[in-house]
């Protein structure tokens, strides 16, 4: 079944196969190096992305470090 999350401000349905924080970053193409990711404003650390399953209307931000000067 298919959810809807709000994803950095918005609404965004993923795919059946997005499941959890490790899958929403590969279908993003984020890497997990120097991303912080928060879950209705709670941290997830990289070792739980795995672990920490998505849900409907879940508030979702992805932050990327940008390298460069």
């Amino acid at each position: 079944m298919k959810i809807s999350v709000i994803l950095n401000g918005s609404v965004t349905e993923l795919p059946e196969s997005v499941t959890n924080v490790a899958r929403l970053l590969e279908w993003r193409h984020i890497p997990v190096a120097g991303t912080a990711v928060a879950i209705n404003s709670q941290l997830i650390p990289a070792p739980r992305h795995v672990d920490t399953p998505l849900h409907n209307m879940d508030s979702i931000m992805i932050i990327s470090a940008a390298y460069g000067g």
